[in-house]
């Protein structure tokens, strides 16, 4: 009966034993598939390009985007990376070859923008094709548009001819802008996961602006002074974006809100929304959506709308109160009163440069006993550091990269009166 009851239990335990394991087979499986996808294996080929281009390896960036591109050949992105490694490379012809096939085989209007964008700045390189056009190959020609935004000819002249799609985006775009400003089409607002017309969007503005300067409920007759909009061009496509622009008044502060508005997709959506708060930060977008948030101690912390109404990261520049606080430094500005100045540490997100950070200085006087003791400091702690000539250069160039010919003009602003 016992040697009976001990084989049972005995059986029972190699039954056990291989029930587990036939689960950890099946998870081991169920792994080695979802892993061996060819979804995940385009991931990883995507991110492995990522980080070769990163890394200047352009060669092996080129090799994971064509495997990715093997992997997935109905998906642009690939064919989108594999081009701007080849333009790195100054290679275009290349770049216009494979965005070409990616075009074929996604029909993807990204691709077919940049195709004739590239094109077209291939073209105006070139001096004899430029002195055929009757350009010096420096200046594109310009008209001026009833909106107040400047279309540009190289957009719309040879590479996209007229009644396509480019006309159509941007006739789309201006209709789609006068309805919402007329307050008879609504915009997508992501944060609130709602459409909304401007008046709408006008009571939104009117709450932030009340709980800013500790009034639970604002204002109407006195807060909003009056709702400004600009047509910009992000990216400098040629294709419109609407900027609109609240301005309050309450007593202690003047705070003022701005959101950049663009047709995709078939409706209006918010791409981005920047906030000045008068007494500590200034914020507004320049005529081609590049944001500078500029605080009073003289931070910049500047972002962007690109071409397609992403918002981009470019660059964080702060003046250190407190060096000493600083993770990379602080431990070589123990005593930041021992010095006449100021140090700049910048952290850019953008670019070939991007997420590294560097620093400089500046010095209220000539002494020479500050610029030692600061320049001593920041070796000691062996960062990256320049003047700040080269500092400042060095920001505007992550600037350049993003938008090439950027210059920041202002918006051409047109008031909608009081709401």
């Amino acid at each position: 009966m016992n040697e009976q009851i001990k084989k049972d239990n005995s059986k029972g335990i190699w039954i056990a034993i291989i029930a587990v394991l036939m689960v950890v087979l099946a998870v081991v499986i169920g792994i080695a598939i979802f892993t061996n996808s060819p979804a995940q294996k385009y991931r990883r080929q995507i991110k492995l390009a990522e980080r070769y281009l990163d890394e200047l390896d352009y060669d092996k960036a080129i090799a994971s985007y064509k495997a990715a591109i093997e992997i997935d050949p109905k998906n642009p992105e690939a064919y989108e990376g594999l081009a701007d490694v080849y333009i790195e490379i100054d290679d275009v012809e290349a770049a216009i070859d494979i965005l070409e096939s990616g075009l074929k085989k996604t029909k993807d209007e990204g691709l077919e923008k940049k195709i004739a964008r590239l094109e077209k700045e291939n073209e105006t390189d070139d001096p004899g094709i430029a002195e055929a056009n009757g350009r010096d190959g420096k200046d594109d020609d310009t008209d001026s548009d009833p909106s107040g935004i400047t279309v540009r000819d190289d957009i719309l002249e040879n590479d996209i001819e007229p009644n396509t799609l480019f006309e159509q985006i941007y006739d789309q775009s201006m209709s789609a802008y006068q309805g919402f400003l007329n307050n008879e089409e609504t915009v997508y607002d992501p944060d609130e996961e709602k459409e909304l017309y401007l008046s709408d969007d006008v009571e939104l503005a009117r709450v932030w602006s009340g709980y800013l300067t500790g009034r639970q409920v604002p204002d109407p007759s006195t807060d909003l002074i009056k709702v400004s909009y600009a047509y910009i061009d992000c990216g400098m496509d040629g294709i419109p974006e609407l900027l609109i622009s609240f301005d309050f008044d309450s007593n202690v502060k003047s705070p003022m809100y701005d959101e950049i508005i663009k047709y995709k997709n078939g409706r209006l959506e918010k791409c981005a929304q920047f906030k000045d708060e008068a007494t500590d930060y200034s914020a507004r977008s320049d005529r081609y959506g590049v944001v500078i948030n500029e605080s009073y101690w003289g931070s910049e912390d500047v972002n962007a709308v690109d071409a397609d109404g992403n918002y981009v990261a470019l660059y964080l520049s702060d003046p250190m109160i407190s060096p000493s606080e600083d993770d990379n430094i602080g431990s070589y500005f123990e005593d930041q009163y021992d010095y006449f100045g100021t140090i700049y540490k910048a952290e850019i997100y953008y670019g070939s440069m991007s997420w590294k950070t560097f620093y400089s200085y500046d010095v209220n006087y000539d002494g020479d006993y500050d610029t030692a003791y600061i320049e001593r400091s920041l070796n000691s702690a062996g960062v990256d550091w320049y003047n700040i000539n080269e500092y400042n250069k060095l920001l505007d160039d992550v600037i350049e990269e993003f938008l090439p010919g950027h210059a920041g003009d202002e918006p051409e602003w047109n008031e909608l009166g009081i709401y």
